[in-house]
């Protein structure tokens, strides 16, 4: 009872340290309830406490293999309380590179996940990204869409998802875009290549074959 009561303090003063973004702290005391090696109510709270901490330390390996032990211990047959582990544990995966276990675990986690959770948004983005990493522009889009209309917080942020998603919704828009930036370039180049080679008047002339036919690449490009 001693030691039950010890480590319930501890796992107390992590939250604070943790709460403080006092991460060596944190691991410290959560360390130190885990060293007394007993089952008491709520040790898996102590391994989670710590992997959030080592995640906030850019320290990867070690967080998922607290999320991991948390998971083990866990005894709740809560699916928001379980979901949360493989959201967390997701999360360092895909800060690990690691996408195709984050992505797993984005699943576990969505599947666990009551549809009235905040965070359930958040974990569509979650695996948008790693979508996206992976070069599925289609799955990543989805996950984006449904990220968004479930509120997920500054889900704006993320550099590529937004062009993505325009392309996909707006394909005709994007096959403009594309084609007015490769016009542009293969004027220029061409327009070079003529002032150096031929004169002025090949230059113009090549500026001009040069946006035609970069606009056919753009729009091959677009296409893809």
């Amino acid at each position: 009872m001693a030691n039950e009561e010890k480590i319930k303090s501890l796992c107390d003063k992590g939250k604070e340290l943790l709460k403080n973004e006092d991460y060596n702290g944190t691991i410290a005391v959560c360390t130190e309830a885990i060293s007394f090696d007993e089952f008491v109510e709520g040790i898996h709270f102590v391994y989670y406490l710590r992997g959030l901490a080592y995640q906030n330390k850019s320290d990867y390996s070690n967080s998922i293999e607290d999320f991991t032990e948390g998971l083990d211990l866990l005894v709740t047959t809560d699916g928001d309380e379980q979901a949360e582990f493989y959201r967390a544990r997701a999360e360092s995966y895909f800060c690990a590179g690691e996408y195709d276990n984050s992505i797993a675990d984005c699943n576990e986690a969505i599947t666990l996940m009551s549809d009235e959770n905040d965070d359930l948004g958040n974990i569509y983005y979650l695996r948008a990204r790693n979508q996206l990493r992976k070069g599925n522009k289609n799955e990543s889009v989805a996950d984006y869409r449904k990220a968004v209309e479930l509120g997920a917080e500054d889900v704006e942020e993320e550099f590529g998802i937004d062009d993505a998603v325009e392309q996909k919704a707006n394909p005709q828009a994007a096959s403009a875009a594309s084609s007015k930036k490769f016009n542009i370039i293969g004027a220029v180049i061409c327009g070079v290549l003529g002032i150096f080679t031929l004169g002025v008047i090949a230059a113009v002339i090549g500026a001009v074959a040069g946006w035609f036919v970069g606009g056919i690449i753009g729009k091959k490009l677009a296409a893809r």
